[in-house]
């Protein structure tokens, strides 16, 4: 698994072993970053379920200025933390720009309440990526969309969600830009933008 794109490209991405990891591949990154375009430069961003941190690493290549890696699993964190090191160190970020990039080794849902609490300070998001397991998609979903409305910048913020199948309702902040896969039934990715007036 290797960056597809930005500075950082073809570097090679550590991944913890068992069969829990299911990092998304790097023709998905790739379409998924090329739809974004220039979406990504100077972006934040925030990976939830990060697991080997492919889609906020991908951001960072491609010219993020600021993120946060949200994991709970302590194998896939230490995997982060490894990757985020060699990504910056092909961007020649320095010090003090490595410091504008968070790993979090917490609970998605108790980081986002958190998040919540504290979003009146400010800060939002211009790109969200989520990658729950698959299992955990039904109950996943409507919660993490819901929390996330008051985080996502409502100009131009995005929510990329991936899951095993296109969900039957979407919550109502949230309007589908667009759907990466293979068919209506095998959608792997689903790119969401906040509804006009839903902030």
């Amino acid at each position: 698994m290797r960056i597809s794109g930005g500075k950082a490209r073809s570097i090679t991405l550590r991944c913890p072993n068992g069969d829990w990891v299911r990092p998304a591949t790097d023709r998905m990154r790739e379409a998924v970053f090329s739809s974004l375009g220039s979406l990504v430069l100077g972006c934040s961003f925030l990976d939830l379920f990060a697991g080997t941190g492919s889609y906020g690493l991908e951001a960072i290549s491609r010219g993020a200025a600021f993120g946060a890696f949200v994991e709970q699993r302590k194998e896939a964190v230490s995997a982060i933390r490894a990757n985020l090191e060699s990504v910056l160190k092909s961007v020649g970020a320095d010090l003090n720009a490595a410091s504008s990039y968070s790993v979090s080794a917490r609970d998605v849902h108790a980081w986002l309440a958190n998040a919540q609490a504290e979003s009146l300070s400010g800060r939002s998001y211009d790109l969200v990526f989520v990658d729950p397991p698959y299992a955990q998609f039904p109950g996943v979903f409507p919660k993490v969309m819901e929390a996330l409305v008051p985080l996502v910048n409502p100009e131009r913020g995005r929510v990329l969600f991936e899951m095993p199948r296109a969900p039957s309702i979407i919550p109502d902040a949230w309007e589908v830009d667009r759907s990466f896969g293979k068919g209506r039934e095998d959608t792997r990715s689903i790119l969401f933008s906040r509804k006009s007036g839903s902030w």
